[in-house]
């Protein structure tokens, strides 16, 4: 759960989630407000983990102290005193502070994100605390089911301090898709971050070519951005496998192109023009 800048969310019943069966985590974002009513109790599963950004604030509203209004990371193996992190009597909290109970976690996330560069999809990430790090591996998918790896980044090992993270997809799945990250310690245990959602979204371009049916050549008139910029020309059977070397476009070359076909066998095809602009895909026909 995450409390955005200019947002408060304010305790105000008894809230036990030491059951859950997935670990919490709670960051409090610079200029946002975590509150407790008078008496309220937030009770975590052991090594769950709030997080109080810098500039982020946890506070009770009301004037007094006390000890009943309180965070509870509740571990099996701890006291309750060891188990409560924060309560009214602590007043006031402003971050940078990170609250967290139970074993080592190998890594202390303090954010991580997707987003749509260009024709790239970068993840980026940070991470305040590694304990045994090895690596990050990044990976994505389009139902939030089946993954596949799209990278992987070398961890810090052992450190405390603040590591930021950059890995750019250069071959990202067009529309909508998802990302995580994938920490894996030297001993082989792993953990995930969150699931972070892109939409790579291609503007169409016009593709004209001719004969259609085709014999040993086909001329191809290129968009005016195309020709101006370049692309790349790939002509695939139907399964989608390149049947001919992919032809590079090069920029400022002219609007108007010939390819050699003649060593593909009759049979229908598919034209596929790649660029900055998008991407088009036509049938072609070998005769």
């Amino acid at each position: 759960m995450t409390v955005s800048t200019g947002d408060t969310i304010t305790i105000d019943a008894q809230l036990d989630l030491s059951a859950c069966a997935s670990l919490v985590y709670i960051n409090v974002d610079s200029g946002a407000y975590f509150s407790f009513v008078k008496g309220k109790k937030l009770t975590l599963p052991c090594n769950s983990t709030v997080n109080i950004k810098k500039g982020g604030t946890l506070l009770k509203d009301w004037a007094g102290g006390g000890s009943s209004t309180l965070i509870d990371l509740y571990c099996s193996s701890l006291s309750p005193d060891d188990s409560v992190v924060w309560d009214a009597g602590d007043g006031t909290v402003t971050g940078p502070i990170i609250y967290h109970r139970g074993a080592s976690l190998p890594v202390t996330w303090l954010y991580s994100n997707a987003s749509v560069v260009g024709k790239t999809v970068e993840v980026t990430w940070s991470t305040s605390a590694e304990i045994n790090n090895d690596y990050f591996t990044i990976e994505k998918t389009t139902d939030g089911i089946h993954f596949e790896r799209a990278g992987i980044v070398k961890g810090a090992g052992n450190s405390t301090q603040v590591h930021n993270y950059l890995f750019i997809d250069d071959a990202p799945y067009t529309g909508a898709s998802f990302y995580r990250i994938r920490q894996t310690d030297y001993d082989g245990k792993q953990s995930l971050s969150r699931l972070m959602a892109v939409n790579l979204k291609l503007k169409t371009t016009d593709l004209t070519f001719y004969p259609n049916p085709a014999g040993n050549s086909v001329f191809i008139s290129l968009p005016p951005a195309v020709a101006k910029k370049g692309g790349m020309l790939h002509i695939t059977d139907i399964k989608g496998s390149d049947v001919i070397a992919p032809v590079a476009i090069q920029a400022n070359k002219g609007a108007l192109m010939t390819l050699d076909i003649h060593s593909l066998a009759q049979g229908m095809y598919f034209m596929q023009l790649v660029s900055e602009e998008g991407w088009q895909q036509a049938k072609l026909v070998k005769q």
